[in-house]
């Protein structure tokens, strides 16, 4: 019984070295670029938010 559950540990932890050494190929390439696309939104909503407040 012991061995079956240190047999568990050990491939559970052989597999998350093999994910941490190969992300690059399981992370998708165009994940990076929603996330920038949704900065640059929010960096052009602001500006027009603050001419928003000037005019009042």
């Amino acid at each position: 019984m012991n061995r079956l559950k240190v047999g568990k540990k050990v491939e559970k932890e052989a597999d998350i070295r093999e994910v941490k050494k190969n992300i690059n190929l399981i992370k998708s390439p165009a994940a990076g670029l929603i996330q920038r696309r949704e900065e640059e939104q929010i960096v052009e909503v602001m500006p027009e938010e603050n001419q928003q407040m000037e005019e009042v």
